[in-house]
């Protein structure tokens, strides 16, 4: 089956998690309902992250999106916006091998 411009991006990033050491993660099943979440929610190496991914071309996360950022960020974790950007991928890889 065909995958979406999006899927295709989530499956490069489960490709980057499934190969990190020592990093676990979920993808939550989303619901218009309740607290915001993003497509990825984990950790690795003690270090809480989520993830937004989007299709190409789609350069920003939405307004909720991005209060759930702030909020991750202001708490301590790390977030990340991957629309398929090779730069977006590496940065998320170089993460994830760092102390």
């Amino acid at each position: 089956m065909a995958k979406t411009p999006e899927g295709n991006v989530k499956a490069r990033i489960d490709l980057i998690l499934k190969a990190a050491p020592f990093c676990k993660y979920t993808k939550p099943v989303l619901s218009p309902y309740g607290e915001t979440m993003l497509d990825y929610v984990g950790c690795s190496k003690g270090r809480y992250f989520e993830i937004e991914a989007k299709r190409p071309g789609v350069n920003k996360a939405t307004e909720r999106q991005e209060i759930r950022m702030e909020g991750i960020r202001a708490a301590g974790g790390t977030t990340f916006f991957i629309n398929g950007d090779p730069d977006q991928l590496d940065a998320l890889e170089a993460w994830l091998h760092s102390n």
